[in-house]
């Protein structure tokens, strides 16, 4: 018995530590997009992922409505290695609680994904998609 729940302990932190884990391989197709971290809320208790070609954002300045052939094969892929949800087109949350931003980010950024790690200042908001999300969600607030 003792040592089934020894077994029982080990699987249990073998399976947190793996849910833990840091992304670190690149997705091929990833470097098509750009990604924005932002709190959905005054509160900064809910962050939301919004998931852009570049190409859309560079076409449109605007996120886009959703996502076609192998750019959509891609963005499955990249959601499934940083472990998001889908929320509506285009934008998502974390699958698990208690991620903070830069980890959020840095798993982004490691599947080869463009995110913007430093803060944005307001000369931002027109070239950058993580600067001109973060004035966006302003507006519902």
């Amino acid at each position: 018995m003792k040592k089934i729940l020894i077994g029982l302990i080990a699987a249990i932190s073998l399976g947190s530590a793996a849910a833990q884990a840091k992304v670190t391989k690149k997705i091929k197709g990833s470097e098509r997009f750009t990604a924005a971290v932002i709190y959905a809320d005054e509160n900064k208790e809910t962050m939301e992922v919004w998931l852009n070609t570049k190409e859309a954002w560079q076409e449109k300045g605007a996120l886009t409505d959703g996502y076609y052939g192998e750019d959509n094969d891609v963005a499955e892929k990249i959601v499934d290695a940083v472990r998001l949800c889908n929320l509506a087109e285009s934008q998502y949350e974390a699958c698990k609680q208690g991620r903070t931003m830069d980890q959020i980010k840095t798993d982004l950024a490691a599947v080869g994904v463009e995110v913007r790690m430093e803060e944005c200042t307001s000369q931002d908001n027109e070239t950058s998609f993580q600067c001109w999300a973060q004035e966006e969600i302003k507006k519902n607030f």
